[in-house]
């Protein structure tokens, strides 16, 4: 049995190059998107490649991805 490959990306108003981005990891297994609050395109670009976005205030990078990758592997999302 392979291990899982997961990307998490952190996002805010990021569409100017998020559709490259999510075409680069076909590789993963999944692809997770915690947003900081865009007010662009970026949910809609995402959602047009159906990875999964979680929304978060920003409170800095470590806990950006602490809270979501953390929390998803507690099962607490």
């Amino acid at each position: 049995m392979r291990n899982k490959i997961s990307v998490v990306m952190i996002t805010l108003n990021s569409e100017r190059y998020l559709r490259e981005s999510l075409s680069s990891y076909e590789f993963a297994d999944e692809v997770l998107i915690v947003d900081a609050g865009s007010t662009d395109a970026t949910l809609e670009i995402a959602g047009e490649f159906g990875v999964k976005v979680f929304l978060h205030p920003w409170q800095g990078f470590g806990r950006q991805i602490y809270k979501r990758v953390f929390f998803k592997r507690e099962g607490r999302f």
